[in-house]
């Protein structure tokens, strides 16, 4: 059998792989506790990052023949980066939307978790990025070194003032396999949570008010509001989550019946998931996963809920592994690879990306999650100070 670059059996061959090769991981994936956890949502993580990695390994497959960065012929192939996207942004938008509509939201505790969730190993990622920039320049000065002062600040903003090409790179963002696009759309969610909590008449200070304001003005002018849709769903998800008759449906197995023919209609329906309707689609199929719906099983797996705690750093290195073996290769014959031999090179990747991505996760990623209580001590004990010198500086003087 003859295996084509868009074979609908590759990316059932990569999950089942990759769930082999995340059991004898497992051990050192030290999982959080069930309680008050949604475990379908935690399975669902690992294998959203893996749609990712396959969507990205077809795009590299024709940019390495054309140069031509664009999205897959298939709609399967294009649907299972889109769509997975658009599913984490729909896991933001519930946990949060969520947390908020509790009515207890320390806000500081909050967006110093954020910070710590994704910063540390982003920038060592930029890092990264950076070093292999340099070699593919030959360690040499490319651009004015403003210029390149700028673009480096722009990488580390998480892409919110831009991801331009550095030091005459061309497709720098594709190093990375170019999915940094979707870390300022995150941010800017985060950012209009006090607004939101303030619709839910919550007290909240007027400077987070002023920071929901920067990130809405800031979603008008650079970002596009059809992608923020997936937002919308996962909120919608939050309401599905409150109603026990509709909880019931969902999660039984009428629930996974609907939740799969989501996926199917929008696969057979739209060549896009960016589609309004096809992201009506998944907004029902991820309402039913927030219910507690497992599709039959699948997403309560161990090896799923080691894939998720793993899913981030799958996310930010998978495009260096394909980089690499791209340069490791060579142009010349990595273009004169067929699509079976490419899959094959493909899957030989992922033991080598899980990896790194266990090293990530345990040496990055839970170190500087772990360290969130000290550094909240910290931030208290400096705001503590600050606050009582100012109040001395505005102290009136005594005149005797």
């Amino acid at each position: 059998m003859s295996i084509d670059l868009y074979s609908p059996f590759v990316p059932a061959g990569i999950a089942l792989l990759a769930l082999l090769c995340a059991l004898p991981l497992g051990r050192f994936v030290p999982l959080p506790d069930s309680k008050g956890r949604a475990t379908s949502i935690d399975g669902l993580r690992g294998l959203l990052a893996l749609g990712v990695f396959v969507h990205h390994s077809s795009i590299w497959y024709v940019y390495a023949r054309s140069g031509e960065w664009k999205a897959p012929a298939s709609a399967l192939y294009a649907q299972l980066g889109e769509a997975a996207v658009a599913l984490f942004f729909m896991i933001s938008a519930y946990l949060f939307y969520r947390q908020i509509a509790s009515g207890v939201t320390d806000w500081t505790r909050l967006y110093v978790g954020r910070v710590l969730r994704m910063l540390p190993l982003y920038a060592i990622c930029v890092v990264l990025l950076l070093l292999l920039v340099l070699i593919e320049s030959d360690f040499h000065l490319v651009d004015p070194l403003f210029r390149f002062g700028v673009g480096v600040i722009q990488w580390f903003s998480f892409t919110v003032l831009g991801a331009p090409d550095i030091n005459g790179v061309v497709g720098t963002r594709y190093i990375m396999a170019g999915v940094v696009w979707s870390l300022p759309y995150e941010w800017v969610w985060y950012s209009v949570l006090p607004l939101l909590a303030y619709f839910m008449r919550q007290r909240v200070r007027r400077g987070l008010l002023l920071l929901s304001a920067l990130g809405l003005a800031y979603a008008a002018v650079r970002l596009s509001w059809v992608l923020m849709l997936p937002f919308v769903g996962g909120v919608a998800a939050y309401y599905a989550t409150t109603r026990m008759a509709v909880v019931s449906f969902l999660r039984g197995k009428w629930g996974s019946i609907l939740a799969a023919s989501c996926m199917i209609l929008s696969v057979a329906c739209f060549d896009s998931a960016r589609h309004p309707a096809a992201v009506v689609l998944w907004s029902v199929f991820f309402a039913a996963i927030a219910c507690g719906n497992t599709l039959f099983g699948l997403l309560t797996l161990r090896v799923s809920a080691i894939l998720g705690e793993l899913s981030y750093g799958i996310y930010l290195l998978h495009g260096f592994v394909l980089f690499l073996a791209y340069k490791g290769l060579g142009a010349v014959v990595f273009a004169d690879l067929s699509p079976a031999s490419y899959w094959a090179l493909t899957a030989t990747l992922l033991l080598p990306l899980l990896i790194a991505c266990l090293v990530s996760y345990r040496c990055i990623e839970l170190p500087a999650m772990l360290s969130r209580r000290s550094v909240l001590e910290k931030i208290q004990v400096v705001s503590e100070v600050l606050i009582a010198r100012w109040r001395i500086l505005l102290r009136p003087e005594r005149v005797d």
